[in-house]
């Protein structure tokens, strides 16, 4: 890892974060290659997907029955997954669809061969070596491909999608931005030495969800300690004030710890009421419109505002301080602002009504970006990375084309019967992605309006054990202060110390300070998070080393994750996003309807939902074009 002038301090953003990112996916035989572009087989398509359960039992009864193995795609073939054989009744559509078959196939021939010869006549002779290990991919070939799926984007959407439609025969090309995959999960495995760091997302929900039940039993990490929600019973929370002194009269700060009866006495008086408060609210709003038809809503500060007025004449300033502390906390879970956070997140976040458990992944051997690293092994010679799409084209009915730039900066195509997007809602409000023809009005106006927050971390490490001068075993400490202080951003702090086995902080700043620390610079960061500790820990030092995340900066990721804005609907806009567009495809963790926006089990449920929904359009199409001939 580069290190700045100061041999205590480790860079980060465009430093080295921009090179070491991360926080919290489609191919065929002979037959498959042989689309239909005629309105009828599609119409056809439509009537029949109208039903398509006991087709799509049928893929998952033989994707379990079959255990196929994935193929790779460098001969652009792959065994296919058995069908069963239908009856077309009707010559008349029987001879349509074949008229209609060869005539798309040949065009289709025609313009490949067309793009190839264009594209050789304009390249510029180059040297490349296949890929040697998990760090480079080997699909960096000078002819076009042509897959069943091209998938956009190696999060853990994109790479449970791969594995899904792999696994069932279909011939994949997935195309990543970034040098590694995984997306927002992102290991740093050269800071501290014996254990991975965690730059993007670092617990596991467990429970009963397929992800967790895939990591912890298929692939054996079941070692992961078990960790608990965090809460103000699981932290150590500092309360700082400013007085005068009686004896000099200048203005000095007083810092208390609030011990266990206090802590409970604050819940009860303070957190579990406004708690309910907000519950209460999210219930009344959720799924309630205006006389007008606009969805009836209420923003966390605007909740919070109305909860100390009516708590007026029982809350002291201590009070409305901690108070703020929670709030500042719950931007942290929800990496928004909270001018811009729905109380109805509440009742669309699954976390807050879970009862399952969590994994913390970050320990020896671990590492949610090496998971997905691990995860993706398998089938490396499907994955391209430091590959940056710039357009999607769906014009056309039989072909996708996807147009990207790979790792020396050639224009190149790839092309699919079907493309799946899984880029991050904050790359989709970016626009650096070119959608041809453009995506609808109603679907651009979700990912305009949807929220993206941004999440940073001050990942910070003490060499000498002596340096740990605060309780080893408290997983958290939380700072409630003014906020109008210097260092009011910077007021939680996780203490991953005793998975470490060395010292260890990582302070936690979200939303707009989230993007706001981005613009300064490190030392001037690190003397915020200084500040704040000291007030904290007195006798603290200077860390030896540190990481500062900056994922908005991150061109190809631009945030944190999605959360639910003021005056939106999310489950309505996360419908409409994952909306598919005809062979163009949709998923990732802000697409999930069932209240896992957020986090890494959206990703991988979307991704192999949408996966299983493409091998059902696939197998229609297939048998369509089949028993016509």
């Amino acid at each position: 890892m580069a290190k700045t002038s100061s041999s205590q301090e480790v860079a980060s953003s465009q430093q080295v974060f921009s090179n070491r990112t991360s926080i919290h996916e489609k191919k065929g035989d002979d037959d498959d290659n042989k689309v239909v572009h005629h309105d009828y087989a599609f119409s056809s398509l439509k009537d029949i997907e109208n039903g398509t359960k006991d087709n799509r039992a049928f893929i998952i009864e033989n994707l379990s029955r079959e255990e196929t193995k994935c193929t790779p795609i460098s001969n652009g073939q792959a065994s296919s997954v058995p069908e069963d054989k239908i009856t077309i009744p009707n010559q008349q559509k029987q001879s349509m669809v074949l008229f209609a078959k060869i005539f798309s196939f040949v065009a289709i021939l025609a313009t490949v061969l067309a793009v190839t010869m264009t594209e050789i006549r304009s390249r510029q002779p180059t040297s490349r070596s296949p890929r040697t290990d998990a760090s480079s991919s080997s699909n960096d070939s000078d002819s076009p491909s042509f897959t069943d799926v091209v998938i956009v984007g190696a999060g853990w959407a994109g790479l449970k999608a791969a594995q899904t439609l792999l696994a069932a025969g279909k011939t994949v090309l997935v195309l990543e931005a970034q040098d590694h995959v995984g997306g927002r999960a992102r290991s740093d495995n050269a800071f501290l030495k014996g254990s991975p760091t965690e730059l993007g997302c670092e617990w596991l929900y467990t429970g009963e969800t397929d992800m967790s039940a895939y990591l912890l039993e298929e692939m054996g990490y079941d070692f992961f300690p078990t960790y608990e929600l965090h809460g103000l019973n699981e932290s150590s929370i500092f309360y700082s004030s400013t007085t005068r002194d009686k004896g000099s009269g200048e203005i000095v700060t007083v810092t208390k710890v609030l011990n266990d009866t206090e802590k409970m006495s604050y819940n009860d008086k303070i957190i579990n009421g406004y708690t309910s408060y907000l519950k209460n609210t999210s219930q009344l709003f959720y799924n309630r419109t205006t006389s007008t038809g606009e969805d009836q809503d209420e923003s966390f500060a605007d909740a919070l505002a109305d909860y100390e007025l009516q708590q007026e004449d029982y809350f002291n300033e201590e009070d409305k301080e901690i108070l703020d502390l929670f709030e500042s906390e719950l931007e942290i879970e929800f990496a928004g602002e909270d001018e811009t956070l729905s109380v109805k997140e509440l009742g669309y976040y699954a976390g807050e009504y879970y009862e399952g458990g969590m994994r913390y992944t970050s320990v020896a051997g671990g590492g949610f970006g090496n998971i997905a690293h691990e995860f993706a092994k398998s089938f490396w010679s499907s994955i391209q990375l430091n590959a940056v799409v710039e357009e999607v084209n769906h014009e056309q009915d039989s072909v996708v084309t996807v147009s990207y730039k790979d790792k020396n900066g050639i224009l190149r195509k790839a092309y699919g019967r079907t493309a799946l997007v899984t880029v991050s809602v904050g790359v989709l409000k970016a626009g650096t992605i070119k959608f041809t023809p453009s995506l609808s009005k109603e679907k651009q106006d979700v990912i305009d309006a949807m929220g993206f927050g941004d999440l940073n971390k001050c990942i910070m490490v003490w060499d000498d054990p002596l340096d740990m001068v605060w309780p080893k075993d408290d997983l958290w400490f939380s700072l409630a202060a003014p906020g109008e202080q210097p260092y009011g951003k910077w007021t939680s702090f996780f203490n991953p110390s005793r998975y470490k086995g060395t010292p260890m902080l990582i302070g936690w700043v979200s939303g707009e300070d989230a993007i706001a620390i981005e613009r300064q610079s490190n030392e001037e960061i690190m003397s915020d998070v200084m500040k704040s500790l000291k007030i904290m820990f007195p006798t603290i030092s200077r860390p030896s080393k540190y990481i500062i995340t900056r994922w908005n900066s991150v061109d190809h990721v631009r945030g944190a994750y999605a959360y639910s804005h003021v005056g939106r609907n999310m489950t309505a806009d996360t419908a409409i996003l994952g909306e598919k567009v005809n062979h163009l495809w949709f998923a990732g963790e802000a697409t999930n309807t069932e209240g896992w926006h957020a986090t890494t089990i959206g990703a991988w449920d979307t991704g192999k939902s949408v996966a299983l929904d493409i091998l059902t359009f696939l197998e229609l199409e297939k048998k369509l074009i089949s028993h016509s001939s």
